[in-house]
């Protein structure tokens, strides 16, 4: 049962697969990965990786309002996302 992102709504699926006291509430996780595969074209502009640091806190929409408004360096962009994580509330490190 994944629950806001969380197993159980309390692990973090990439946290979790060593995590050998949740391992008698059931199968929680597949070790089958999702794989999508993806064209990327001439008129694909960014490739964002991030972490749940990222990820739990902005959605993709939001994340992408952003980069697309800069014009910049890819550490450019890093830094500009890093500084508006750090506005919003989390506790993961986003460095």
């Amino acid at each position: 049962v994944v629950e806001q992102g969380r197993v159980w709504g309390a692990l973090i699926p990439s946290r979790t697969l060593g995590d050998f006291p949740w391992k008698d509430k059931g199968p929680g996780l597949s070790n089958e990965p999702e794989i999508l595969e993806y064209t990327v074209t001439a008129d694909d502009k960014y490739l964002i990786l991030g972490s749940d640091g990222l990820f739990d806190v902005m959605s993709n929409k939001t994340i992408g309002r952003h980069v697309c408004k800069l014009s910049s360096s890819a550490q450019k962009v890093c830094s500009e996302l890093v500084k508006e994580l750090k506005k919003r509330p989390g506790n993961d490190d986003v460095t």
